[in-house]
C-alpha cells in the first residue's frame, strides 16, 4: 500500500524522545463525487499506527481539533507545567485526490489519482507517492 511505501522508504527517523509524531494535515477532494475525507483520514492513521513507526495526534491540525477534549488538556498540562515542551509534530501529510473523466459514445472512465506528501516541520519534502484507481461504467452510473 502506498502508506506501507512511505515508511519503507526510512526517512521516518526516530527522535531523541522515541518515535516520530506524524500530524496529518490537509486532504483536499477536487472531485464531482462528494464524499467524507475525515474516513479516508482515519484509514490513513490506523494504518500508520499499524506500522508502530510514528506516533500520530488528534490535536495538531489544520481547522477543527478532531479531540477537543485532548487538546484542551495538552493546553493546560503546557500551561501548569513550565517544564513541559509544547508538543510539535515532526513530520506531516497532507493529500489531494483528483478526478481525471473521459467518454467516449456511452462508456465514461473516471480515474482517480490520490497524492500524498510527507514533508518535514519546515515543509521540506521527503517523500511523496501517487495511486490511481480507475472505474468504468455505462453514463452516468460511475461513482466513486
Amino acid at each position: 500500500s502506498i502508506i506501507e511505501n512511505c515508511i519503507s522508504t526510512g526517512e521516518l527517523t526516530p527522535t531523541s524522545s522515541g518515535k516520530p509524531v506524524l500530524a496529518i494535515s490537509r486532504i483536499v477532494n477536487n472531485t464531482s463525487t462528494q464524499f467524507d475525507t475525515d474516513l479516508l483520514v482515519k484509514r490513513i492513521r490506523t494504518a500508520l499506527m499499524r506500522t508502530g513507526a510514528v506516533q500520530t495526534t488528534t490535536t495538531l491540525n489544520l481547522g477543527e481539533t478532531e479531540d477537543p477534549l485532548a487538546k484542551e488538556a495538552m493546553l493546560l498540562e503546557e500551561a501548569l507545567n513550565e517544564d513541559t515542551a509544547p508538543l510539535m509534530h515532526n513530520y506531516s501529510l497532507s493529500g489531494k485526490i483528483i478526478e481525471l473523466t473521459t467518454r467516449t459514445d456511452n462508456l465514461r472512465q473516471s480515474t482517480y489519482e490520490f497524492q500524498l506528501t510527507l514533508s518535514d516541520r519546515r515543509g521540506l519534502v521527503i517523500w511523496e507517492d501517487v495511486k490511481s484507481i480507475t472505474k468504468q461504467g455505462k453514463k452516468p452510473s460511475v461513482g466513486f
